[in-house]
């Protein structure tokens, strides 16, 4: 920030000779392009001098603005009046621009602060306690599938001593009934009476009354979970408590042909969490905007070229940019022009200069809103994964990527085996439980870069970006044998899942529809091989 603003504050003599030496060619040779120069010029320097910490310099420039625009408006030669005005209007621009270059006049600070994000806990340690010893072991079991550390403990002594050594982010207490002296709620309660503040805690156990939850939730329960406990369940509670369930930060695609104000923008937006990409020239937009895929799009209205109504109108003629918010940033305060712009496809207009946390605020409100509108578009209903066109699309983005970088892609298709047998046997809904864990395993596994699908029913497609054959397969191998390890309860019944895998890589399969297929292949060996493994195509 503070280089941005020196920077800004020592280029604004130069800037406001060259609108000096404009405004001369004007005077002596009349043209509608050269003011539509001075005026956009203009217009940035009143957008951008409070932005920098120079409020003097937006106050300067916006005067002038607003009779440059009068000019336009008329498109007829300034008469004597408005050049006598306009020249005054200059010379103040050109005093104040020197004053804020030598230091001479006091900018004010900028405050970038906004409402940034918290961070997760960084431990994945979990106590479970318990005389159970097979019901605690299996138990740890198979929450370390999903990455957790897990220690099982069966006296409170040693439970009471490690959290003493090393805190925990969860402790999961089997809660045997109330009357027996060694059960869970008494053991927690005596350790949650030495702290100063509560250890978030899980309960399992058999349904209990009323009276013996609430005595739970005073001990520091954070949720009780009825035996036989679903797994999946368990994982959702410990993804929440120890903030492992990261959602990944808004994308802001920022468009500007004034470099060091875009660049101040996204400081302020990647500052509260967020990712940003910046395009100065909008003719070149198409490849970012295919690429970034951004939660929201903020642009500024007047531009060389290509200007942002015309801009925003290019944007929605495309199908799969209808959705994304567009939001101009510009120092137009006319409010006829705000809602003609907004109806050619924008969504909101702000007004600069604009606070860092105001922008922080409505650019959050607005991504938050098109996130939740994209997602019923583009994810499963019931795993909350991407769907089927959504996959095929994001594989021909990272394709293209591969091949423009020249790095390793691979694709693998997976289907839960037997599935119908499931559907059979015990239910949709515990099909449908089936289908959820091997979504959540998929999600907590893999890397926050990787694209995860439902392709349809009980298949699944993964794109691994950046990853070589053998690399892909050592994941993929690990995480069928994870998958492999769950256990899954219908009533009294509990039963195990196996499931099958495809790899096709890229350079060896160069185009959609060979990497596709070749995936394909492969999972259909895999099915034929016996199933419950992974198989490369390599041809």
């Amino acid at each position: 920030m503070a280089m941005l603003r020196a920077d800004y504050t020592a280029r604004l003599p130069a800037k406001a000779q060259e609108l000096e030496r404009l405004w001369k060619q004007l005077c002596s040779s009349w043209d509608a392009g050269a003011l539509a120069t001075l005026h956009r010029l203009t217009h940035t320097l009143a957008g951008t001098g409070g932005a920098f910490g120079a409020p003097a310099i937006s106050e300067a420039a916006s005067g002038l603005e607003r009779t440059l625009t009068g000019l336009t408006e008329t498109a007829r030669p300034a008469n004597e009046t408005q050049k006598a005005l306009i020249t005054g209007q200059l010379n103040e621009l050109r005093i104040v621009a020197a004053d804020a270059a030598d230091g001479s006049d006091e900018c004010e600070a900028i405050d970038a602060t906004g409402p940034c994000e918290q961070s997760a806990s960084t431990t994945q340690r979990v106590y479970a306690f318990g005389d159970d010893t097979r019901f605690i072991d299996s138990l740890a079991q198979q929450i370390g599938h999903f990455g957790y550390e897990v220690e099982t403990f069966t006296r409170l002594n040693d439970l009471e001593r490690a959290v003493n050594r090393a805190v925990p982010a969860v402790i999961i207490v089997d809660a045997l009934p109330p009357h027996k002296d060694t059960g869970g709620l008494q053991a927690i309660q005596r350790i949650q009476c030495e702290r100063e503040s509560p250890l978030p805690v899980i309960f399992v156990a058999e349904p209990i009354s009323m009276a013996h939850r609430l005595e739970a939730v005073r001990a520091g329960g954070v949720a009780h979970l009825n035996k036989p406990v679903d797994i999946g369940a368990v994982i959702n509670k410990l993804d929440l408590l120890t903030g492992k369930r990261q959602y990944e930060p808004f994308r802001i695609l920022i468009i500007d042909d004034y470099a060091p104000q875009a660049k101040y923008h996204a400081l302020i937006l990647e500052q509260a969490g967020m990712i940003t990409a910046i395009v100065n020239d909008p003719m070149q937009v198409m490849r970012p905007l295919v690429e970034f895929s951004p939660d929201i799009i903020l642009m500024d209205m007047y531009m060389p070229e290509c200007d942002g109504v015309e801009l925003a109108r290019l944007i929605r003629q495309q199908e799969a940019y209808v959705s994304v918010p567009i939001v101009f940033l510009s120092t137009e305060q006319d409010t006829d022009k705000q809602l003609s712009a907004m109806k050619e496809g924008a969504d909101d207009f702000l007004t600069k200069p604009i606070q860092a946390g105001h922008l922080v605020s409505s650019v959050t409100a607005r991504a938050e809103r098109s996130r939740i509108l994209r997602s019923f578009m583009e994810r499963d209903g019931l795993t909350g994964l991407f769907n089927h066109t959504k996959v095929k699309e994001q594989l021909a983005v990272e394709l293209a990527r591969a091949k423009r970088q020249n790095t390793a892609l691979a694709y693998a298709m997976l289907d839960i085996d037997d599935f119908k047998s499931i559907n059979d046997n015990y239910g949709h809904a515990a099909g449908d439980r089936v289908i959820k864990s091997l979504a959540r395993l998929l999600r907590q596994r893999l890397r926050t870069g990787d694209i995860i699908g439902r392709y349809g029913g009980e298949e699944f497609a993964v794109i691994l970006p950046g990853t070589n054959v053998q690399d892909a397969f050592t994941v993929l191998d690990q995480l069928r044998e994870n998958f492999l390890g769950l256990q899954h309860s219908c009533g009294d019944t509990v039963f195990s899942v196996s499931c099958s895998c495809g790899i096709a890589t890229y350079p060896e399969f160069s185009d959609i529809s060979l990497l596709s297929d070749a995936a394909d292949q492969a999972l259909y060996r895999a099915k034929r091989e016996g199933k419950d493994r992974v198989v490369l195509n390599d041809r």
